[in-house]
């Protein structure tokens, strides 16, 4: 169910992308992930990792399920309407080469952390109860309203950036509210009120998330974010198609990965829940590796049949993508075991670590290569941030690298049959 909805969700994704490249060309696909990506970034830091933090408590004591999520709710409220506010201020800063509609559009864009706070934090403590089908379902949310949006832009006329990014934005609204109200908020038992004292052992387990939230989410955006600044929007449409289509890289890792934090949660010592995340890690390094072979085989021939001719330039930034791709999200992998065994604090220094060499190719590759230094920044960035992990895993674990990474035939036969047979929705 959850690899499965997480393909459903990396083709939305694709088609939304291919709909908005298409629709949009080079220049104003630039503008809209312009728009998309400071108010996404603000959004993730502002909410203080706390979304972890209720899928995390709420598989350890699902009869406080309720007052969990409200005190989630009320901590980021008092704490993400400064950075908010600061974030209104910084806006013209972070898109100095971008038009002043994009930058007001952008402004305004930030109102997604509302979503963030009253829809994911509720959807983060059904993940935590372990009702996957559901979890999964609404997180069709966001790329069915980004779906929606591109077509009211198509039949209305109104092809502009600004009016499919407030549009999508709104449309998010009007699904996950009603969805939080009626399907959602019913399933959760406890009290609503919410519990002070809960807030020192979340923020216990959400301040180094909160504190890797920023570099993970730069790790993902300072390309785009720097481009946005320094370089013209049809580069930086160029480079958008190349990442989109890196991300086909993503439905089978990152499923696993999303299943990972609460099933490695939910058993009781740690050496089992050392040994559960090990025999899914061993499974996934050979996985990616085959994806990158059969995406790169199909890169060149695949892009410009899927966006079309104008976007030829992109194919060379594409195939790093694909290999940063696919490190990217067995990273992510890792990232969810971590969380799973309680261990928040090496998911931040290895963010740290790959937000340092993201920034530093950045700075030296960007100007002279342009999408391609970017696209070679996003590689060696990912790259450090699995390895650290591979290596704080090691040492929290005791397990070697090989008995992380290389599964034996047996294993990957085992494997193969566990995955096939996994009861996914319990």
């Amino acid at each position: 169910m959850v690899v499965g909805a997480q393909g459903g969700l990396g083709l939305c994704g694709f088609i939304t992308g291919t709909a908005a490249a298409r629709l949009l060309g080079p220049a104003a696909r630039g503008e809209l992930a312009a728009i998309q990506v400071s108010g996404a970034l603000l959004a993730t830091f502002a909410t203080l990792g706390m979304s972890e933090a209720t899928t995390l408590y709420c598989a350890r004591e699902p009869e406080n399920a309720r007052s969990y999520v409200s005190s989630a709710m009320l901590l980021s409220i008092v704490v993400g309407t400064p950075i908010l506010l600061l974030g209104f201020l910084a806006v013209p800063y972070l898109l100095a080469a971008q038009s002043p509609i994009v930058v007001h559009a952008a402004r305004w864009y930030m109102l997604i952390i509302l979503f963030y706070i009253f829809f994911n934090f509720p959807l983060s403590a059904i993940r935590g109860l372990g009702q996957y089908a559901l979890w999964s379902a609404f997180r069709y949310v966001t790329p069915i309203a980004s779906l929606i949006a591109l077509l009211v832009a198509w039949l209305s006329g109104w092809i502009s950036p600004g009016f499919i990014a407030l549009c999508g934005l709104m449309i998010t609204g009007m699904i996950s509210l009603p969805a939080v109200c009626f399907v959602i908020l019913p399933r959760l038992v406890g009290t609503w009120w919410p519990n002070p004292a809960s807030w020192l052992p979340m923020l216990r387990f959400s301040t180094p998330l909160a504190a890797s939230a920023l570099p993970k989410q730069l790790n993902l955006r300072l390309d785009q974010m720097m481009m946005a600044a320094l370089l013209p929007p049809r580069l930086l449409g160029l480079y958008v198609v190349a990442a989109a289509w890196s991300t086909m890289t993503a439905p089978v890792l990152e499923g696993v990965g999303a299943f990972l934090f609460p099933h490695v949660a939910s058993h009781q010592s740690f050496d089992e829940q050392a040994r559960a995340l090990v025999r899914i890690t061993k499974l996934a390094t050979p996985v990616a590796l085959v994806q990158i072979v059969a995406f790169c085989l199909f890169t060149p021939v695949g892009l410009i049949l899927v966006f079309g001719e104008p976007y030829h330039e992109s194919v060379p930034a594409a195939l790093v993508l694909v290999v940063a791709g696919a490190t990217l999200y067995l990273g992510q992998l890792l990232e969810e075991g971590l969380r799973g065994l309680g261990k928040p604090l090496p998911v931040m220094w290895a963010e740290f670590g790959g937000l340092a060499i993201t920034g530093i190719s950045l700075l030296a590759l960007l100007r002279p290569m342009g999408i391609m230094g970017a696209a070679i920044s996003s590689l060696l960035g990912y790259s450090v941030v699995w390895y650290i992990l591979v290596v704080k895993i090691r040492s929290i674990t005791g397990f070697s690298f090989a008995e992380i990474l290389l599964p034996s035939s047996t294993e990957l036969r085992n494997g193969w049959i566990m995955l096939r047979e996994f009861d996914w929705n319990r």
